[in-house]
């Protein structure tokens, strides 16, 4: 009876680890992939609970079965990026992030991401002044598509901003959980982020997610309903939620017209009933103006430029501008070709990191005509002016210039340029302008290369012609032609005749040739014999 009631015993409680692992590997399937956010599960979701993943990830407001089926196969494949990367943390885990994301959104948005709109309104980086700021996830890249991702790098705690002027409508601080960027690795669907709206003008509002607990109540003391202005505190960056590591969530949405009271998620601080359409990628402006949209993998600084010791301590695509007075150094944007820099050890402020008389320059970059400092930022020539006075690049000597260009000077500097050489026939200076000449000679304006020309070739000059001479008056267009038999080689003769053009230099007659026509005179010189018959035969002797 013991052993009959033992046996009973551990078949239930098969039966019981049997209905348990089955729990926890549906469980597992249901909560599986990356939150968007928001945590809302991937697969086996209800008909509301679809309907709000699709909007997240940018199909649209009227969701059809066919698109909740694509958004669980994306992300039940992307899943498979994440086994290899439970373990991971810091750069490794981001990594991961990056592939899984980037894995879904091409999936559910095949084709070149979209492009969204604009903000209308004109934002600042959402931290205090001074804070080098990194985009980890843009407009494009974030999964859900449509907000941003940024971190302060650097000591923090980082504290973040107001990037509007505007009114508080939502405010959740009271949770301090961190959860899981990966469900699978969390006990709960939901994220429970710490959030903030604020409406602005335009019927736009931002969100700020993931700030630690309680920053924005206790700390900044606000609350609902409360009025900011851009630059206002609103709490200490944080990783409440699913924020993996610590960072800011950042987005604007466009309100409808007629919707006076969004409702929102509390548990994501998402807005129900806006997706991807209402999105907008905010403009941002920094200190000179300059509006712009900010990139993933970007660094910016907000508000303003931070201190510094030393180059090192700048964002990239800027450097110290260090003095005595350590609190008073900044980090300056690096600086255009031709903006003042030191003059000693100015280079570092320089893009192109080189620094000459006081002026920013790159080497060999400038063309003809255009602004230089110093001749060594000339791509050929010198610089017109004193070195370290405004002038433009330009030639002063053939040396100036490449080999096969020659200084085209005058009296005015500021036109003289490297200019081509020329080929045969081009004009040339009537004086002195052989060195305007591939060949290096010129004559009557014209370059020409010497006993180059054949008969019946064009020329300008005598000189040109291999043979004979040309048949027009020096320095206009002739060819090539005999006068008479000296023009011509041994052996031959000058068929020559009224119209020059029409001269050629023949060889001369065999013995029985015809030399002549009836009425035809001085054919002697076209036989080798030097002699011809005359009339009737006009025959070489």
């Amino acid at each position: 009876m013991i052993a009959i009631r033992t046996s009973w015993v551990g078949r239930l409680l098969v039966l019981l680890c049997m209905t348990a692992m089955w729990s926890l590997d549906t469980a597992s399937s249901v909560y599986a992939g990356r939150a968007a956010e928001s945590g809302e599960p991937s697969k086996s979701l209800s008909k509301v609970e679809r309907s709000k993943a699709m909007s997240k990830a940018g199909a649209g407001k009227k969701v059809t079965p066919h698109q909740i089926d694509i958004l669980d196969r994306c992300e039940a494949e992307a899943q498979i990026l994440i086994k290899p990367c439970m373990n991971k943390t810091g750069d490794e885990l981001e990594a991961c992030s990056r592939a899984y994301d980037e894995a879904v959104n091409a999936c559910v948005n095949p084709g070149p991401p979209p492009k969204g709109q604009e903000s209308q309104n004109i934002y600042r980086i959402p931290y205090a002044d001074g804070t080098n700021v990194k985009v980890t996830r843009d407009f494009s890249t974030h999964n859900p598509i449509g907000r941003f991702d940024m971190h302060g790098k650097g000591g923090g705690p980082h504290r973040i901003m107001a990037a509007a002027d505007g009114t508080i409508r939502h405010i959740e601080d009271s949770r301090s959980k961190n959860q899981h960027i990966w469900r699978i690795l969390r006990n709960t669907p939901d994220c429970f982020n710490n959030y903030v709206w604020i409406e602005h003008a335009n019927n736009e509002w931002s969100k700020y997610s993931h700030m630690q607990f309680g920053t924005t109540t206790t700390k900044a003391k606000l609350k609902v309903g409360d009025h900011v202005t851009q630059g206002d505190y609103l709490g200490d960056e944080g990783n409440v939620g699913c924020a993996s590591p610590g960072h800011l969530h950042f987005e604007i949405v466009k309100i409808e017209v007629d919707d006076s009271n969004p409702k929102v998620d509390d548990k994501s601080g998402d807005l129900e009933d806006y997706d991807f359409e209402e999105q907008r990628n905010p403009r941002f402006s920094d200190l000179t103006g300059k509006v712009f949209t900010i990139k993933d993998g970007e660094n910016y600084i907000a508000g303003g430029l931070p201190e510094c010791r030393k180059d090192p301590d700048c964002p990239e695509g800027n450097y110290c501008n260090a003095g005595v007075d350590l609190s008073a150094n900044r980090c300056m944007p690096l600086k255009e070709d031709n903006a003042t820099c030191d003059v000693a050890g100015g280079g570092h402020q320089c893009k192109s990191g080189y620094c000459k008389l006081g002026r920013c320059y790159t080497p060999h970059s400038v063309g003809f005509g255009q602004t230089c400092y110093v001749n060594d930022a000339c791509a050929e020539g010198k610089c017109s002016d004193i070195e370290g006075l405004k002038g433009v690049c330009v030639c002063k000597t053939d040396a100036d210039c490449s080999d096969d260009k020659y200084c085209d000077a005058g009296i005015d500097l500021n036109q003289n340029k490297c200019m081509p050489k020329k080929a045969d026939n081009l004009t040339c200076d009537a004086v002195g302008g052989g060195h305007q000449c591939k060949s290096g000679y010129c004559k009557w304006s014209k370059c020409y290369t010497p006993n180059s020309v054949e008969m019946d070739g064009t020329c300008y000059n005598d000189d040109a012609c291999k043979g004979g001479k040309c048949s027009a008056v020096d320095g206009t267009k002739g060819t090539c032609v005999c006068k008479k038999d000296s023009d011509c080689g041994a052996g031959e003769y000058c068929d020559g005749g009224l119209d020059f053009k029409d001269n050629k230099c023949r060889a001369k007659l065999d013995k029985g040739e015809t030399c002549g026509k009836a009425g035809s005179l001085g054919n002697d010189h076209k036989c080798k014999s030097g002699e011809c018959s005359g009339f009737p035969k006009y025959e070489c002797k």
